[in-house]
């Protein structure tokens, strides 16, 4: 999702940034919008008062559309929340989704037209630089040679630093446990957030767990695998 309501202020800053690429993308690099409409409500348990307010004074300045509901206005949007543990909530408006799918296309697509090679499954064992760049051994024992290497691995940066020769920053991993179920009958899917993260998906609901240190690298894909 893109929430420029969420997080501290740097982040939401460096959202709100992004949501000039978003709301404007480059010509011929979708046909599809890039941010379909959602809001999302903060909701608050009683009492949680102080806490609300605190989050209300922040996001107010930035944060266009931002309503304060009570506990009517917040069952009209999150129905299924039980009322006698919610005292009330704020509904921003102006978060939305993020089109995924068109987002990572029209980026292969930019990346091709600039004489770019995709290649998957192509993870690096090794890689070490010299005056004339970067010398990159693959798992499969292919090689690859670069002017610039970029560390994309994420969470997993430390470990492919390691094989860079580089020092580790201090990464660690972290899982995420998520799930679908069906909205329950005559309830409309809408946002909730409380203790984590829920949404509407597809014809039921999807929600995420907070997260928890992930396990090694090699066992995390051979269970992605297996899954």
């Amino acid at each position: 999702m893109w929430m420029p309501s969420h997080g501290p202020p740097a982040v939401r800053a460096l959202t709100r940034v992004a949501g000039l690429f978003y709301a404007a993308p480059p010509a011929g690099f979708t046909d599809e919008p890039l941010l379909p409409p959602r809001g999302v409500p903060y909701v608050a348990a009683p009492g949680q008062q102080a806490e609300l307010d605190v989050l209300e004074s922040e996001l107010t300045p930035v944060c266009a559309g931002l309503q304060r509901m009570d506990v009517a206005g917040t069952l009209a949007q999150a129905p299924w929340v039980r009322a006698e543990q919610l005292m009330g909530s704020l509904w921003d408006p102006e978060s939305t989704d993020i089109d995924v799918h068109a987002l990572h296309q029209g980026c292969l697509r930019g990346f091709r037209r600039a004489g770019g090679l995709l290649r998957c499954d192509a993870e690096v064992q090794a890689a070490q630089h010299s005056g004339d760049g970067w010398h990159i051994t693959l798992t499969d024992g292919s090689t690859l040679r670069a002017a610039t290497q970029v560390n994309a691995a994420g969470a997993w940066g430390d470990v492919l630093a390691a094989r860079c020769g580089v020092g580790p920053v201090g990464l660690q991993p972290r899982r995420r446990s998520a799930f679908t179920f069906a909205a329950p009958p005559g309830v409309s899917r809408a946002d909730l957030a409380a203790g984590g993260f829920g949404r509407g998906r597809g014809r039921g609901l999807v929600c995420q767990a907070r997260c928890r240190p992930a396990v090694g690298l090699a066992r995390q894909r051979r269970r992605h695998a297996a899954a």
